[in-house]
């Protein structure tokens, strides 16, 4: 949810991704949660791949 606070409250509104002009909040938020559990699976991976050699 980091990505979001800083897409949406950190970065000037002329730079925000514009999804919310097409999107709906709903459509958004889940969007936002499927990054954060991709790179965390992603992290996962990469921790067990590194234990295993």
């Amino acid at each position: 949810m980091i990505a979001a606070a800083v897409d949406y409250l950190v970065v000037p509104k002329r730079l925000t991704p514009g999804w919310e002009t097409v999107l709906s909040k709903r459509s958004i938020a889940a969007t936002y949660v499927a990054l954060a559990l991709g790179l965390a699976a992603g992290g996962l991976v990469a921790q067990e791949m590194r234990k295993g050699k």
